[in-house]
């Protein structure tokens, strides 16, 4: 499933309704601003986000040799919306980790 489609199905989803039933109830310009609110909400920082991140800070600092230069927002994960394919994104995640403990990563 993709496209529009897809999206009509996240915004049932969110509002908990079947995609006939909310096809019924909005107007198209409410449709799009359905999506922009989803967008801000999954995008957004919150508090959980920021204690992940010093946690995983706090990882790398254990393995560096220069534990002052970690900086937390080096920890802090992209959490943009793409359209890239989502195999790309998990491998990039990976690495974003990876490179943010210092751990490292097993090849398939």
């Amino acid at each position: 499933m993709m496209g529009e489609r897809l999206l009509w199905y996240r915004i049932a989803s969110h509002l908990k309704t079947t995609v006939t039933e909310l096809a019924g109830k909005i107007t198209y310009t409410e449709f799009w601003d359905w999506l922009r609110f989803l967008e801000i909400e999954e995008t957004r920082r919150t508090k959980q986000d920021y204690y992940l991140a010093q946690v995983a800070q706090y990882l790398k600092m254990a393995l560096v040799k220069n534990p002052g230069t970690v900086k937390l927002g080096d920890c802090l994960l992209d959490l943009s919306i793409s359209t890239e394919d989502p195999r790309e994104r998990v491998k990039k995640s990976k690495a974003a980790w990876g490179m943010a403990t210092g751990a490292p990563l097993k090849r398939n």
